[in-house]
């Protein structure tokens, strides 16, 4: 539960490697809704709430983000 607006840090456990050609991105959802795409481990969020964060290796070729909307 966040409870002030801020930023949340992303802090990976692992320093896995994203193949060549692949992206990587963090998904935050809010309630199981997608509420933000981030390539940053700083995420600003401007409201109170509970969020989780997932972490995405996708290839930008094969999918297109930009069809969601957050």
């Amino acid at each position: 539960m966040i409870d002030s607006i801020g930023t949340i840090e992303v802090d990976p456990q692992d320093d896995g490697e994203v193949p060549f050609g692949y992206a990587l991105v963090y998904l935050v959802f809010e309630n199981g809704i997608l509420n933000q795409i981030s390539t940053d481990t700083s995420i600003l969020v401007d409201h109170t709430g509970n969020f989780e964060i997932h972490t995405l290796v996708y290839n930008p070729n094969q999918l297109n983000l930009s069809i969601f909307e957050t």
